[in-house]
């Protein structure tokens, strides 16, 4: 059995506020060959992490940082019980950032995935 190992890893946290409004995506990636202006005049970030390979604390609170301007008004975040919001780091950072938090159950993860599901672009289309 062929098993093919990928060598390059690009993972998408976004957001949208109660507003309407959505918050910049940011792109986290272990690809050194993406330019250092590949994001020209849009909102949206990419985040160059060498020894990434799957989401994590750290990463979290690496988005958090880039979409605080948009944290207001006593937020809510919406996540799964992935490890990248459940360790202690994290939930401290929320508390300390005054982010209320929900974590939505195990089977109810791809309706928030923009990967598994079309509901975010029927959203903004909307």
């Amino acid at each position: 059995m062929y098993k093919h190992e990928w060598k390059y890893h690009t993972i998408l946290y976004e957001g949208l506020a109660m507003n309407e409004e959505m918050l910049p995506a940011v792109i986290f990636t272990n690809c050194d060959a993406v330019p250092e202006n590949v994001e020209r005049d849009y909102e949206g970030k990419v985040v160059y992490l060498p020894d990434m390979s799957a989401p994590s604390g750290d990463m979290t609170l690496r988005w958090l940082e880039e979409v605080k301007p948009w944290l207001e008004d006593e937020p809510l975040l919406v996540h799964d019980k992935g490890p990248e919001y459940t360790s202690q780091i994290v939930k401290e950072e929320l508390k300390e950032l005054g982010i209320k938090e929900m974590a939505i159950p195990a089977a109810g993860g791809a309706f928030i995935n923009p990967c598994d599901n079309p509901f975010n672009s029927q959203l903004r289309r909307a």
